[in-house]
């Protein structure tokens, strides 16, 4: 009995230490990717993977890594590994969507059905919308690809970029006296925007004098 209690013991400890160390290898890669020394922050997320395999954090920064890198298939294993491990993850059915988006690994129906997911667990989630938008118009779902820009901008009416998406859609579709409103609507709001940003940094200026 005595035996067993202490074979435990040292499998706990080494069990702590070896999370430790992993959480050590994830910081430290954060720092390299953070540098652009991107073959760096590779080799540290996958020592910290190695020391924990189901370290979703570390999956994710190892997808971002391989993103930088052009290693866009790898990327698509790395997020798709996080989805295994949570069928939940909203980001990670996210950045894979746009993974699956860029040309080297262009795939526009993937990247709906991920964007779908997304949508599905988060309806109110406004980047997913918004690149669902962008994907329909791809697929040549135009009435689908308004509704979602539409739907984005009833829930943030204030959000610029999607006014921008908006015009991008209405002058493809020559329909432009629609195009040129939104178009200044988002230049309007992109500059009010830039205009807060300001004053709000002036305000943190003043503050710390």
């Amino acid at each position: 009995m005595l035996r067993f209690l202490l074979t435990v013991f040292v499998l706990s400890i080494f069990c702590i230490n070896t999370y430790a160390d992993a959480i050590s290898d994830y910081e430290a890669g954060k720092k390299a990717y953070a540098k652009k020394e991107y073959q760096t922050a590779l080799e540290y997320f996958e020592s910290a993977i190695l020391k924990d395999a189901e370290y979703k954090d570390a999956y994710y920064g190892k997808g971002e890594v391989e993103i930088a890198l052009k290693k866009n298939n790898d990327a698509l294993e790395s997020f798709t590994k996080i989805i295994e491990l949570d069928p939940e993850n909203t980001q990670a059915y996210l950045t894979r969507s746009f993974v699956y988006a860029m040309e080297e690994t262009r795939d526009f129906q993937k990247a709906k059905e991920d964007l779908d997911k997304v949508i599905e667990l988060d309806e109110n989630n406004l980047e997913a919308l918004q690149a669902r938008a962008l994907v329909n118009y791809e697929l040549k779902n135009k009435l689908d690809a308004y509704k979602d820009i539409e739907q984005v901008i009833l829930i943030a009416p204030d959000e610029y970029v999607s006014y921008g998406i908006k015009a991008y859609f209405e002058v493809s579709d020559y329909k432009f006296i629609s195009a040129i409103k939104d178009y200044n609507k988002f230049k309007k709001l992109r500059k009010d925007m830039q205009t807060s940003e300001e004053k709000q940094k002036f305000e943190d200026f003043k503050n710390e004098l």
